[in-house]
């Protein structure tokens, strides 16, 4: 309950905004390892088309192998895409976008009745789970448009969660 109390702001009104998670700080290497991973527990969302440089036209995201090799590569632009809801701890994540963009990667949601304690939990603990993958990644949220004002609370919330993980007291 300590997780939702402190960021229910974030999460529980459908303002009709899409708020963005980034994580930051983040090796090529890293990029390609964690957006592997993501695609082992859920699926892209949609017909996605990437703009490939190379060929100068948008092309299925199918055609990549994995398309974060291809951006770092400077073949394709960066992109974005739905991932299904998955589940973290037997718990579903409401719906996310993932975007691919220079050294980082980020995920917008739609506020609202979707979410609650579980679901933040979940959220967290998918977070924290990439940060494991890349232990110098910065992971801030910020409402949409205004990434140059990220929530201080939401990082010092999510930064107090991976301390008490990784100490192995959890969140409560």
């Amino acid at each position: 309950m300590y997780l939702w109390s402190a960021v229910k702001d974030f999460f529980e009104e459908n303002d009709r905004s899409l708020p963005d998670i980034f994580i930051e700080n983040l090796t090529c290497q890293e990029m390609v390892d964690i957006y592997s991973w993501i695609l082992t527990i859920t699926e892209i969302f949609d017909n996605t088309f990437i703009y490939s440089v190379i060929e100068d036209k948008n092309i299925p995201i199918e055609h990549y192998e994995n398309p974060v090799k291809a951006f770092n590569a400077g073949e394709i632009e960066a992109f974005r895409h739905g991932l299904k809801q998955f589940k973290i701890n037997n718990t579903i994540i409401p719906q996310l976008t993932l975007f691919v963009g220079q050294n980082r990667i980020e995920f917008d949601y739609r506020m609202g009745e979707n979410w609650g304690a579980q679901q933040v939990e979940a959220l967290f603990e998918f977070l924290a789970l990439i940060k494991d993958r890349a232990p110098s990644a910065k992971i801030i949220q910020a409402d949409e448009g205004y990434y140059d004002r990220p929530n201080t609370i939401f990082t010092s919330v999510f930064e107090e969660y991976y301390k008490r993980r990784s100490a192995g007291s959890g969140s409560q």
